[in-house]
C-alpha cells in the first residue's frame, strides 16, 4: 500500500492548491478517515491524495474509498474523466476501492447499503439539486454518529469553498426528500 510521507503530509495540509482542500487533508490526520465517499469526483488528483493520506493512518486494506461519477458520460462543461483511468490511477494504492458509474441519485439509491459506516462523505458541486435530491434519503444510513459530511459549493466570486453540512440538516431534507417521493 502506498502511503504519504509526513512531509508530502504537512504539504498538502498547509501549502497545496486549491487552498479550501487544504481543510480535508488536516481533516484525515485529524480524524483517521478510513472510510470515505465521494458523490462527484472533482478531481481525480484529489482523490489519489486523500487516499494516500488517509492510508497513512492504516494497514493495508483498511481505507475503503467509493467515488461515484458519470465518467464517460460527463457534460461537456466538465472535465472528461474515464472509470477505466480512475481505476488504473487508484489500484495501486492499495485501498478497497469502488467506483460506481451513472446518475449519482440512482448509484447511491442501488449502493447505499453496503456504504455503512462511512468516516467522510464528500458531495461534489457537480451535482445537481435534482440529483442530491434522490441521495437525501439514504444518507442517513451512510453515515455514523461522528461522520463529516462536507459539500462544496461555488461562491458568487466563483471560488470554491467546504461547507460542512450537519446531521439536523441531513435529517431534515431526508424527511423532505421521503414525503415528497410519496406525494409524488
Amino acid at each position: 500500500m502506498r502511503k504519504a510521507s509526513r512531509a508530502r503530509c504537512l504539504y498538502l495540509s498547509w501549502l497545496s492548491r486549491p487552498k479550501f482542500e487544504r481543510r480535508l487533508y488536516r481533516l484525515l490526520q485529524r480524524r483517521r478517515v478510513a472510510r470515505i465517499v465521494e458523490l462527484g469526483i472533482s478531481s481525480q488528483g484529489r482523490t489519489e491524495n486523500l487516499l494516500l493520506v488517509a492510508a497513512r493512518y492504516h494497514g493495508d486494506g483498511d481505507v475503503h474509498y467509493a467515488g461515484f461519477d458519470l465518467f464517460e458520460t460527463r457534460p461537456s462543461d466538465q472535465p472528461p474523466l474515464s472509470l477505466i483511468g480512475v481505476h488504473r490511477a487508484l489500484s495501486p494504492l492499495g485501498v478497497a476501492l469502488r467506483l460506481v458509474p451513472g446518475e449519482v441519485g440512482a448509484a447511491v439509491e442501488r449502493t447505499a447499503n453496503m456504504l455503512a459506516a462511512t468516516d467522510l462523505m464528500l458531495i461534489s458541486a457537480c451535482i445537481p439539486p435534482a440529483g442530491l435530491q434522490r441521495v437525501w434519503p439514504f444518507l442517513p444510513r451512510m453515515l455514523h454518529t461522528d461522520s463529516v459530511v462536507l459539500r462544496e459549493e461555488i461562491g458568487k466570486d466563483g471560488q470554491t469553498a467546504l461547507r460542512a453540512v450537519a446531521v439536523s440538516e441531513i435529517e431534515a431534507r431526508a424527511t423532505a426528500a421521503r414525503s415528497f417521493r410519496r406525494v409524488a
